[in-house]
């Protein structure tokens, strides 16, 4: 299976002078990440991708079938370019799960492993999951990439400037769509 520096190696979406300190924040993980992971938009008239809001409305269909209604903070997932007014009708966004809110539900369920499981998490090791260390504006979280709501793209464009909490740097970008790619499309080592 690829790891993590694998794909970096081969992501045409890094900028090669940018791969060798990108690949030594990695290594480090998850110390350190709280002072590569944010940053500021270079356009803040704009919606970018891995930008995290607040209190946004979502919805989830249950195993018994019924709608679970809510607001949460989310995670932008649909490509930047996509974000723009009038560009798509829809945008998606996953949930962030807050780890104090996570630790509670494995513990009331009796979860086992489960401080091996928070720790697997903060050092990403889950492909479906995006640690977010806590920066003072969000707790201690995570991005469920296996969860996603889609958002009327004219709501989310009327809304960001009031609602968004958070942006990635550029070494966060780049760590969002390895783990994004990873997640759906599960690169593979090439065949010799």
């Amino acid at each position: 299976m690829m790891t993590l520096e694998d794909a970096i190696k081969r992501a045409n979406i890094i900028l090669p002078e940018h791969k060798s300190e990108f690949t030594s924040y990695l290594q480090k993980l998850p110390q350190g990440i709280e002072k590569w992971l944010y940053g500021t938009p270079d356009n803040p008239n704009s919606l970018y991708q891995g930008d995290i809001l607040i209190d946004l409305p979502v919805c989830f269909v249950n195993e018994a079938g019924d709608v679970v209604k809510g607001i949460d903070y989310v995670a932008m997932i649909s490509n930047a370019c996509d974000m723009q007014p009038n560009r798509k009708e829809t945008v998606i966004a996953s949930p962030i799960v807050r780890f104090s809110e996570y630790e509670k539900h494995l513990r009331d369920t009796a979860e086992k492993g489960i401080d091996n499981k928070l720790m697997d998490i903060r050092y990403n090791k889950f492909f479906n999951r995006f640690y977010l260390p806590s920066n003072g504006d969000l707790q201690e979280s995570f991005i469920d990439f296996s969860k996603m709501v889609t958002f009327n793209s004219n709501y989310a464009n009327s809304i960001y400037s009031q609602k968004r909490l958070l942006s990635l740097s550029q070494h966060g970008f780049y760590f969002f769509l390895i783990k994004l790619t990873f997640h759906f499309a599960r690169m593979e080592y090439p065949y010799s």
